[in-house]
């Protein structure tokens, strides 16, 4: 497992890059409803229906939230792409016992009330009109 970095030049210049990439490509990124305190940590569990999900993510953190973002990515991606670690991502290894630390990691983020974390467990690109949603099982197969 691959922990996430936050490092102190990095982290802030992929929050831009991807900040500048949304306002180029979306018209308007909005949020509807409320929080009811900012003073928790905060998950996000979203469909993963393409590459721009983790900038949607971040964009909204920028945004509204102000929470030191980590978001979850397959293992393999992430050595691929060795500059999203400095910027908070971290890995999951599938179908290896190496998943259950990378969940217990999520938990452990998750109890500092500045964290948002990001989860993807459909684990691919879909569609968000497919129905039903598929779901990546376990190492287990449950």
């Amino acid at each position: 497992m691959i922990k996430a970095k936050h490092h102190w030049f990095l982290y802030p210049c992929l929050v831009e890059y991807g900040w500048i990439r949304m306002r180029i490509h979306f018209n308007k990124i909005a949020m509807s409803g409320t929080i009811a305190s900012a003073h928790r940590p905060f998950l996000v569990i979203a469909n993963h229906f393409s590459w721009w999900d983790g900038f949607f993510i971040a964009s909204l953190n920028k945004k509204k939230f102000h929470k030191r973002l980590h978001i979850m990515m397959e293992e393999k991606q992430l050595r691929e792409n060795k500059i999203l670690n400095y910027g908070g991502i971290f890995s999951i290894r599938k179908f290896s016992r190496d998943e259950i630390r990378s969940l217990l990691y999520s938990v452990e983020l998750l109890k500092n009330p500045e964290n948002m974390v990001g989860l993807f467990p459909q684990g691919k690109f879909e569609s968000s009109y497919q129905h039903p949603l598929h779901f990546e099982k376990d190492s287990a197969g449950s």
